[in-house]
């Protein structure tokens, strides 16, 4: 909502140790760090409009953009980011020939144990995403969509991967990705 205003840039006010930090003082990642990861692995700059959208008082919200291109997402390729606001699953059905023509990653996450409340963040329903002992990232893998539609769990938010889509506005060629 904020690229259509001409936002190009989100600063956050804490980094480290405060009470909306990335990091936490004992240096262990938030549920925010794991969002911004996966938004920035798989998120390009360029801002889709989408049709139905964000709307007021709408329980459902989806914003699109292109896809940074990977092995997974070539040139073309949309990420599709929504959000459950609600207290249920919610399922978000995709127009003719999206599901059937164009492969789909999805990587929803949900709460920990405890709730929206929960110092945790969970991928695709498996186990709390954290930093190994080594210091190395958890392995951020979507699982493949079926179907003609993605479900979101109550209060939770996905990132879902057209890879293909072959959208114009995605496909520049000579187009830079930082």
């Amino acid at each position: 909502m904020a690229a259509a205003h001409g936002i190009t840039l989100l600063a956050r006010q804490d980094f480290y140790g405060g009470r909306y930090a990335l990091i936490k003082s004992d240096g262990t990642p938030t549920p925010d760090f794991f969002t911004a990861l996966l938004f920035k692995t798989l998120v390009s700059t360029d801002v889709i409009t989408v049709q139905g959208g964000f709307v007021s008082n709408e329980t459902i919200r989806g914003y699109a953009f292109c896809a940074r291109p990977s092995a997974t997402a070539p040139a073309g390729s949309l990420v599709v980011l929504l959000l459950n606001v609600q207290n249920r699953t919610a399922v978000v059905a995709y127009g003719a020939g999206v599901a059937s023509a164009t492969p789909r990653l999805e990587y929803v996450l949900t709460s920990g144990a405890g709730g929206l409340t929960s110092p945790d963040v969970m991928l695709n329903g498996a186990g709390p995403l954290r930093v190994a002992a080594d210091g190395s990232m958890p392995t951020l893998t979507g699982v493949p969509g079926r179907g003609s539609t993605t479900s979101l769990p109550p209060y939770s938010y996905g990132y879902v991967v057209l890879a293909g889509a072959k959208a114009a506005a995605c496909s520049a060629v000579g187009a830079v990705w930082l």
